[in-house]
């Protein structure tokens, strides 16, 4: 259970009250194997290192990781965000699209998560047209249980449409609806 408190904690503070409004986080219970306590504790030393801003280290865990779990939703994500504060847009993107793909339909918080960070991803990596279209498909995804964070999402989509540049870092992002603000 530990593992999956810490990244909840993190990607609650990414996403702010807008985007999990409606949409909860999966209780998956406690692990059932060696594996999948070990996947455990290498994600909880990624999530801890995204934290704490050691991206090299949060990156080294995520792939450690996913060699214990191939395919791990969370394990991918972590991945996805190392990459991504690392400047390394194209890998972060291909780990986020497998994130969200990995997630099982019954945790649409997770997946949720997966394609926010998706789009800002895409947006400040200057890649607009598919930043566009990832916030259109989080929009339509989140829509039914969380009208407002669609609503963002949109307008966010639009903003790149005429061409705004996206935030330098996630932290100028806070303000928007689904960065914390």
């Amino acid at each position: 259970m530990r593992r999956h408190v810490i990244p909840l904690v993190i990607a609650g503070a990414l996403l702010g009250s807008a985007a999990n409004a409606q949409l909860r986080p999966l209780s998956r219970g406690a692990p059932r194997s060696a594996r999948d306590r070990q996947a455990d504790r290498l994600a909880s030393v990624s999530v801890r290192a995204l934290g704490a801003g050691d991206f090299e280290v949060a990156l080294a865990a995520a792939d450690r990781c996913l060699s214990v779990a191939p395919g791990r939703p969370w394990c991918l994500y972590d991945r996805g965000a190392a990459l991504a504060a690392l400047g390394r847009v194209d890998e972060a993107e291909r780990a986020l699209a497998r994130s969200v793909a990995a997630f099982p339909a019954v945790d649409a918080w997770g997946r949720a998560t997966a394609q926010w960070r998706r789009a800002l991803v895409l947006q400040q990596g200057g890649r607009c047209e598919e930043a566009r279209a990832a916030f259109l498909a989080y929009a339509a995804y989140v829509g039914p249980a969380d009208p407002t964070a669609a609503s963002q999402a949109l307008a966010r989509a639009q903003r790149c449409n005429r061409g705004e540049e996206a935030p330098a870092s996630y932290d100028e992002d806070e303000g928007d609806a689904l960065g914390g603000g």
